[in-house]
């Protein structure tokens, strides 16, 4: 978390498309890394690169605050996973605890609201 600190630091990201080959299987098989708990009718082969989209450049922690959805003053995760990031909205707030963009201000149960700093 200290490369926001180091000057003329950029992190780029890249929105690509593309295409994921896969082979289909007689039966149920293990993926490459020998899951059992996803048994899948497929493998997949290779990855290929139809085009690169958009890019985003994120040079300071301000950047990552104006990516963020529009929230309450006092919100939570579950506020959080009402926007457009579902799955990950725990580890957003992680990030953006450790960057020191969110504090925390109360604890309801197991419930944590933070706020912007």
């Amino acid at each position: 978390y200290q490369s926001f600190a180091v000057k003329n630091w950029v992190l780029e990201v890249l929105f690509v498309e593309q295409v994921e080959i896969r082979e289909k299987q007689a039966k149920k098989t293990q993926n490459k890394t020998n899951t059992r708990r996803y048994l899948k009718d497929w493998i997949s082969l290779d990855k290929q690169l139809l085009g690169i989209n958009d890019h985003l450049h994120i040079k300071n922690k301000g950047d990552l605050v104006q990516l963020m959805p529009e929230l309450p003053t006092l919100f939570c995760a579950k506020d959080l996973s009402k926007t457009a990031i579902k799955k990950n909205a725990h580890k957003v707030l992680w990030v953006l605890h450790k960057l020191d963009l969110i504090r925390l201000v109360e604890k309801k149960g197991n419930t944590k609201y933070y706020q912007y700093i």
